[in-house]
């Protein structure tokens, strides 16, 4: 997956009454972005500033997210934090460091990292909502990317009450647990291979897996018609994301969130659609395109 870059000019700051925002407009299409100005203000990002920008994701219903260049860390490269606290447990070394920036961070690790002078030696892996994503060394930075798509091997499916996991490992040994609430309907063996994807990783480099579903690859198309008009949340506690449910004639059910429907989509009616992403064990569709 090719990391998409794009450079802005700063508009304005906006306030909905209920949250700021800084206005950046893209200086080659023009389209503007929303920055929340609680994660971004002490950029200090000034009107007619330009700025560099990743796009961070793109969600199901579409939408766009940056992330603006950090001021002062840039990814794969390693620095000196301040150390807060440490607690050393029986399999695990817990952090609070603070950047440059006075934002403290919550680390856990499994060795111990170099520390001189009450200041840590961290490698920033990626830059999520303003905060450094670190890791403990300079080659961790090359693993497990955000967007990327893996392959792992179900080495257990652990079975407890009430929750149920599954043992995932990597081929240099990494172990990983995936919960299995939202997966019992994947058809998961121990000792299958399945691919999966990184959807997030959060400031303390705990990654979030989406695992591809075993009879229904991405990009697979299939026919589909509506299956109720009641309308789904691809995250039903945040109510985000409203989606129609679709069935193929096997009965299985997919997601077409609603911002992907155009005025050629018939829903009544038999139509292709392909597997466009999964989130929490939904398979999320979009119309083919005649151009397709």
């Amino acid at each position: 997956m090719t990391i998409k870059r794009i450079d802005l000019i700063c508009k304005k700051i906006i306030d909905t009454g209920e949250q700021k925002y800084y206005v950046m407009e893209d200086i080659v299409s023009k389209k503007n972005y929303l920055l929340p100005f609680e994660y971004y203000h002490k950029y200090h990002f000034q009107a007619g500033q330009k700025i560099s920008a990743t796009i961070d994701k793109i969600n199901c219903s579409g939408e766009i997210f940056i992330e603006p260049d950090h001021p002062y860390y840039e990814t794969g490269k390693c620095y000196w934090f301040n150390l807060i606290s440490m607690k050393k447990n029986e399999k695990s070394i817990e952090l609070i460091v603070k950047d440059i920036l006075e934002n403290q961070l919550s680390l856990c690790f499994t060795e111990i990292p170099t520390i001189h002078n009450n200041q840590v030696f961290l490698c920033v892996k990626g830059i999520r909502k303003g905060l450094p994503i670190l890791c403990l060394k300079p080659e961790d930075t090359l693993i497990y990317q955000k967007g990327q798509w893996y392959y792992l091997q179900i080495e257990n499916i652990e079975k407890n009450n009430p929750d149920s996991y599954l043992i995932l490992r990597d081929e240099e040994g990494r172990h990983f647990r995936l919960p299995l609430q939202n997966y019992h309907h994947y058809p998961f063996k121990v000792n299958d291979t399945i691919r999966c994807f990184v959807s997030d990783i959060t400031p303390d480099g705990k990654i979030h897996w989406e695992p591809e579903h075993p009879s229904y690859p991405l990009n697979t198309t299939l026919q589909l018609k509506l299956h109720s008009k009641e309308i789904k949340y691809l995250s039903e506690q945040q109510k985000k994301h409203p989606s129609y449910v679709l069935v193929n004639e096997r009965n299985d059910k997919f997601y077409l969130p609603i911002a992907l429907i155009d005025q050629s989509t018939n829903l009544n009616s038999w139509e292709w659609y392909r597997v466009y992403r999964y989130r929490k064990g939904k398979i999320i569709v979009r119309p083919i395109q005649k151009d397709e």
